[in-house]
């Protein structure tokens, strides 16, 4: 009989970075690219959950996006 594979142990980190989009930001539509750019080793090679959100405090709104960032060596 074998043993179950030992859970994994995973970390928490929040990395937050804060952008200001105008309206002019893509004035044809509502999709706008975002780069994220971390100096070397800040991150060790693996799979992390990455989760954009959008606020638009004026609207009273806000928009989630969710996906998984593969970090190579």
């Amino acid at each position: 009989m074998t043993r179950p594979p030992a859970p994994v142990r995973t970390t928490t980190r929040t990395l937050v970075a804060f952008l200001v989009l105008t309206s002019s930001a893509n004035p044809n539509g509502r999709a706008v690219p975002v780069h994220l750019a971390l100096p070397p080793g800040v991150l060790a090679p693996g799979a992390y959950e990455m989760q954009l959100t959008v606020l638009a405090p004026d609207a009273a709104r806000a928009a989630f996006r969710r996906a998984t960032v593969l970090i190579v060596p």
